[in-house]
């Protein structure tokens, strides 16, 4: 190998480790757009097991789909296997006012440590769990928020709005299975009765 060689080799190496931060992958500055939480099932007792069957309804191949594979008679099937969830929702921003206190999802395995989030700082609200929670992500993770968890006014007061935030555009699909083992996925979740496991 020349001289030439080894110095040009030496310069493009110097260059590599210099621009070490530079050629780092930096945490994704917000979440996906659309956003899908999947195993959704996003109210208080909300459960996957046998539900009634309240109105006729058509299912697809899956959520978005528009290949119909089956449709629920509700006058010859009154009862169905709720299997699994998906809420699709763009991801919707809002700067905090106040710090607040959250914890690391429930899907995610391990310790659950609290974790503040400062004040005035980005986050993106994302489906919601029922009674005063909702996941929200902020700097590359998925954190739960409870508007409940807190006795002050001001923090209670940006909950709320945060909910009601969480609300905007969100679509509910499920996955059920009937009796004759078709499985399909449907939008329209308020055909189906008994999935409150408190009620």
């Amino acid at each position: 190998m020349k001289i030439r060689d080894i110095t040009l080799s030496a310069v493009i190496l110097l260059s590599l480790i210099n621009a070490g931060p530079a050629l780092s992958i930096d945490k994704p500055v917000r979440p996906t757009d659309p956003y899908i939480a999947r195993g959704a099932c996003p109210f208080e007792c909300c459960t996957f097991r046998e539900w009634t069957v309240a109105r006729s309804v058509d299912l697809y191949a899956n959520p978005n789909s528009s290949t119909r594979i089956a449709r629920i008679d509700s006058h010859h099937t009154h009862h169905v296997r709720g299997l699994t969830g998906m809420v699709i929702l763009h991801p919707v921003s809002h700067v905090l006012r106040h710090a607040i206190v959250v914890n690391p999802s429930v899907t995610r395995k391990g310790g659950r440590s609290d974790v503040t989030i400062p004040a005035a700082e980005e986050i993106w609200l994302l489906d919601r769990l029922g009674e005063g929670y909702v996941h929200l992500w902020w700097r590359g993770k998925v954190y739960d928020f409870g508007i409940l968890d807190t006795d002050d006014d001001q923090d209670l007061a940006e909950g709320n709005t945060l909910l009601d935030k969480a609300d905007e555009g969100a679509v509910w699909w499920v996955k059920v299975r009937t009796a004759s083992g078709a499985t399909g996925w449907t939008r329209d979740n308020d055909a189906f009765g008994d999935m409150d496991s408190c009620g």
